[in-house]
C-alpha cells in the first residue's frame, strides 16, 4: 500500500489548526535584536555582534498599563551574542516588564526595564501598528535611533554569566512570535504519527 505524502499531511494539519494555532498559544516571546553591536558581557568585550535578547511571557499575564498601552512580567529570559546563549537570572527576570505605548503623535514606543530600582534599559520608537497589544506577532525596525539605549548602556542585564552592556549598534529591531500551546503541538504530532502509521492487510 502507497505510503501516504508527508508533505500533503502537513499543509491538510496546518488547514485544520492554522487558524487555530495562534488563538491557542499560551506563550509570546519578544527579541530585542541589535547588528554590529558593541558591548561587553561580564566585562569581556565585544565588537562587530549580532546581539539580542529575548523574553518569554505568557499571554494570560499582558495586562493595559500606561494609557494607551500594554505590560507584561516575562517568566524567563535569554541573551544572546553571535551564536553563544547565557540565560537571564531569574531574580533579574522577576523584576523586569517589556511594555508598550503609542499614539498618533509619538507611534509604537516599545520598552524594557526593571520595576526597582525603576530603569528603562531600552526605549524605541519602532515602525508598527498603533495600539500594539503585545500578544500579536510584529516585527519591525526601531525608527528613533537616539533613544533605543537607555540604561542598558551602564547598568545592562544580569545574565548568569555577568552583566551584559551595549553601548551602540548598527541597527536595531524586534521580533513577536507566538509559542504554540503544548496541547496544539502533541495534537500536531499525534495526528502526524497517525496518518503515517502503515496499515495491516488482511489475508
Amino acid at each position: 500500500m502507497p505510503r501516504p505524502n508527508t508533505s500533503i499531511i502537513l499543509a491538510s494539519l496546518a488547514t485544520i489548526f492554522g487558524s487555530t494555532g495562534l488563538a491557542e498559544a499560551d506563550q509570546v516571546r519578544y527579541t530585542f535584536s541589535f547588528e554590529g553591536a558593541v558591548g561587553s558581557l561580564d566585562g569581556v568585550e565585544f565588537v562587530a555582534a549580532d546581539a539580542s535578547f529575548s523574553l518569554l511571557a505568557e499571554v494570560e499575564d499582558i495586562q493595559p498599563g500606561s494609557p494607551r498601552g500594554f505590560n507584561v512580567t516575562p517568566g524567563s529570559g535569554v541573551v544572546t551574542i553571535d551564536d553563544a546563549s547565557v540565560e537571564m537570572t531569574s531574580a533579574f527576570v522577576a523584576d523586569s516588564a517589556v511594555w508598550t505605548y503609542s499614539d498618533p503623535a509619538d507611534g509604537l514606543v516599545i520598552g524594557f526595564g526593571l520595576y526597582v530600582p525603576f530603569e528603562n534599559l531600552t526605549v524605541g520608537t519602532y515602525d508598527g501598528p498603533l495600539g500594539w497589544n503585545l500578544a500579536t506577532p510584529f516585527s519591525g525596525a526601531a525608527i528613533a535611533g537616539d533613544d533605543v539605549l537607555r540604561d542598558l548602556v551602564d547598568d545592562g542585564i544580569t545574565t548568569v554569566a555577568g552583566t551584559f552592556t551595549i553601548s551602540s549598534y548598527d541597527s536595531t529591531a524586534i521580533e513577536v512570535v507566538l509559542v504554540p500551546a503544548p496541547g496544539v503541538v502533541g495534537l500536531l504530532a499525534s495526528a502526524l504519527i497517525g496518518r503515517r502509521r502503515p496499515s495491516r492487510r488482511r489475508a
